[in-house]
């Protein structure tokens, strides 16, 4: 850990020689590096740090960080007179904390029965498939698995375990009355015209997880249903007007980025030339495999009318 440490900080004093940098860029470039010399991510090293900015406190001997003066991305600089000792970035990282690493956090707290995680306990390493899936990466990681007997199975915590844990901190932590609902655990139901118009319902389905802005739950038609022509109800457990929508979408294509900043290309005969129609509304989810950062995507969407 310490190593890791040397070599972060190396790089912090190499990143900002030519001067200040934003602290989003200055991640970005940083985690980059660390992964070329480290060999593994910045996450992985750093896990106890849930936020790049207590990394940099940490470093406050190195660096210095200011705020800006309205909205806007803070600014890292280094001292103009470091600190020779740096003991409260060796004290920092060689504490457990109180946190978790976060693709084990969330192996714990994944809601998808389908969705199996394992943990390796040589290598620390948390990898997740999709059961019975044939799309890639899953076959392949389902296969490395089952090969290895130092994967273990993680199992996640149930929604009521979770919620208990939630209603917990929720009781230790001054939180408005008026916004204590929206952060208890959401339960939706959802009913429906199917796709030959007879009604149908999801069943309430718990979240597990106090909703965010931009997560989005996947929930299940019921059983046989492989369409929807309408939205009839929905139902929310702790929801007022206004806490979350629902979306009803169409798959027009996967694509899987199996290393971090690779520039890919799919033609119309990869993804299967998937038909849009005139009112259709495009819209992109992605998904951050457990041990990485989930990043902004860049995409650039094709089309041909004709």
């Amino acid at each position: 850990m310490t190593d890791h440490l040397s070599v972060a900080r190396e790089l912090l004093r190499h990143l900002l020689t030519a001067g200040p940098q934003k602290g989003a860029r200055l991640k970005v470039l940083l985690a980059r590096e660390f992964e070329r010399r480290a060999g593994l991510t910045f996450q992985q090293a750093f896990w106890n740090f849930p936020k790049f900015s207590a990394f940099l406190a940490a470093n406050a001997d190195l660096v210095e960080v200011s705020a800006p003066t309205g909205p806007g991305d803070l600014s890292v600089s280094l001292r103009s007179q470091p600190v020779a000792d740096h003991a409260q970035a060796l004290a920092a990282v060689s504490s457990p904390g109180r946190f978790l690493p976060p693709a084990l956090w969330n192996a714990f707290t994944n809601p998808d029965p389908r969705r199996h995680r394992f943990f390796n306990r040589v290598s620390g390493e948390i990898v997740h498939y999709l059961e019975a899936s044939q799309e890639p990466p899953n076959p392949n990681i389902a296969a490395r698995v089952a090969a290895d007997p130092n994967y273990v199975e993680i199992t996640p915590a149930s929604a009521e375990q979770q919620s208990a844990w939630l209603k917990e901190f929720l009781s230790s932590v001054p939180v408005p009355e008026s916004k204590r609902a929206l952060l208890s655990n959401q339960a939706v139901n959802v009913t429906y015209n199917d796709q030959g118009g007879a009604s149908g319902s999801t069943g309430a389905v718990g979240i597990g997880a106090a909703p965010t802005v931009g997560r989005c739950w996947q929930l299940p038609l019921a059983s046989g249903d492989t369409g929807l022509q309408a939205i009839t109800n929905v139902t929310g457990s702790v929801a007022s007007a206004g806490t979350f929508n629902v979306m009803v979408l169409r798959p027009l294509a996967r694509v899987y980025i199996p290393v971090a900043s690779q520039v890919l290309v799919y033609n119309f005969t990869d993804l299967g030339l998937p038909e849009l129609f005139n009112d259709s509304a495009i819209y992109a989810l992605y998904m951050a495999p457990a041990g990485t950062s989930s990043g902004t995507p860049w995409a650039n969407i094709q089309l041909v009318n004709g």
